[in-house]
């Protein structure tokens, strides 16, 4: 097991302490269960690392969000048009000039607060009208690793890099699914038919999903996770995203599926190819990597001009080359998905999230959008799992398997109101999401209900 004393152990780690986790913890490391010992050691000492928070004040349909600490997995709901997804936009906006920021030289800081470049760039890239912004709109973003304020609609955002901007900052990969990802199969040929002037939401979403279908072929097909029965593959040589069940073999264009599978389908490639980018190689320009090594070198002087030691190699910032996390965002996951489907993908994605954030030891992040009771009960049963794996880890294995499971504490849930505020709903108590902002109707069909079956069978209502 190796010679860590467990009194260095409690001093260094001494913020879990008071969580029932150190408790398994310990009881892996007497045991000797280094593997598993080291799994849980790695995602539980980093999840307090997210000390990010956003704000949004009178932006489209919102009106005050008050501080919204952001978690592992969040979970925006509302009705339609109460901004659920303005405010996943400017969330994802900010986390990504974070991540340019983080990543790149001091001109990069210096572009996003001169000549209004925050909002020009908001607003172009994800398609926000003039009139949703006013002289009383307000971004507070507290990131890892930066700060941002911007308010009203001639204003710069004011960025400032953190004390420990140099030593924390790391390299990040984002991806936004947009609410219109079944168009890739419902358009044919979109990625060559669809024109912009400029770079937006959907056509960065159309590039990504042109780099990824490349990873299965054929030979290497995907096994969607909402139909077993089905295997996704790319056929390069006609350009087309093909569908094959596994039965019979029959092989047909995803022109022709389902709209639940048209839907899904982006989603579940996605996921698995972001989450699978955790820890590999993040593709820089020249002048990136110039810039890091030139920063590497200041710090790190050479022994001669013409070589660095193989020590000091190891000094250089491979937080930064490499993808420390991921992060996802989803718009309306439930879209044409029968229940069970939903169920299905919701653990699906959950479980690639723990994954990623397993391989890097940094907490990945996923923000989901939806209306559906079904991905919200999907999400309280993990929320439940996690509490339960605390008191009992065998008996809680049995009914949900592990790659399910994350830390305590590692949702957030907020409802979004028809007055532009937001509520938080989850119940701190129990350990899972309110329903009932989803679940109002059924009230009404009772109601309607008790009154038809008194027209039916006379007399008062039936109750």
């Amino acid at each position: 097991m190796g010679t860590i004393e467990y009194s260095r152990l409690k001093s260094l780690y001494k913020k879990i302490l008071t969580d029932y986790v150190f408790f398994c913890l310990c009881n892996l490391y007497i045991c000797s269960d280094l593997e598993n010992f080291l799994i849980l050691f790695r995602i539980f000492i980093y999840r307090d690392r997210f000390m990010a928070s956003i704000a949004v004040e009178n932006i489209g349909p919102l009106k005050q969000t008050g501080q919204i600490d952001l978690k592992m997995v969040n979970l925006f709901i509302g009705k339609q048009s109460t901004g659920k997804s303005t405010l996943m936009k400017i969330l994802c906006y900010c986390r990504w000039v974070e991540k340019k920021i983080m990543t790149g030289n001091d001109s990069v800081l210096s572009a996003y607060t001169h000549n209004n470049k925050f909002l020009k760039e908001l607003m172009q890239f994800y398609r926000f009208n003039e009139s949703a912004f006013s002289e009383n709109s307000c971004v507070i973003y507290q990131g890892d690793c930066v700060t941002i304020y911007w308010d009203g609609t001639r204003n710069n955002a004011r960025i400032e890099r953190l004390d420990h901007f140099e030593k924390e900052r790391y390299n990040t990969k984002l991806c936004f699914i947009p609410s219109e990802r079944n168009l890739l199969s419902a358009i044919r040929n979109l990625d060559r038919s669809y024109r912009t002037s400029d770079l937006d939401v959907l056509f960065n979403y159309i590039l990504e999903w042109d780099e990824t279908r490349d990873m299965y072929t054929r030979t290497e097909p995907k096994t969607l996770t909402v139909a077993p029965v089905m295997e996704y593959y790319f056929d390069r040589e006609k350009n087309t995203d093909m569908i094959r069940l596994k039965a019979t073999g029959k092989e047909f264009s995803t022109f022709y599926a389902s709209s639940g599978i048209q839907s899904a389908l982006p989603v579940e490639v996605l996921v698995d190819y972001i989450c699978g980018m955790a820890g590999k190689s993040a593709p820089v320009t020249k002048d990136e990597l110039y810039d890091l090594l030139k920063k590497f070198l200041q710090r790190t002087p050479a022994e001669n001009d013409s070589a660095v030691s193989a020590e000091k190699m190891n000094d250089l910032p491979y937080h930064l080359i490499n993808y420390q996390s991921v992060q996802l965002y989803i718009e309306e996951l439930e879209q044409n998905l029968y229940p069970e489907s939903q169920w299905e993908l919701v653990r699906h994605i959950v479980s690639s999230i723990k994954k990623a954030t397993e391989t890097t030891a940094f907490n990945s992040m996923l923000t989901l959008t939806t209306h559906s009771p079904y991905v919200l009960t999907a999400l309280n049963v993990l929320m439940l799992a996690s509490r339960a794996f605390q008191k009992n880890q065998q008996a809680t294995l049995n009914i949900i398997p592990q790659k399910y499971i994350l830390p305590e504490n590692s949702y957030g849930a907020y409802y979004l109101t028809e007055q532009g505020d937001l509520e938080n709903i989850l119940d701190s108590d129990l350990g899972m999401i309110s329903g009932m902002q989803l679940d109002g109707v059924s009230d009404r069909v009772d109601e309607c209900i008790a009154e038809l079956n008194a027209i039916i069978y006379g007399g008062e209502k039936l109750t």
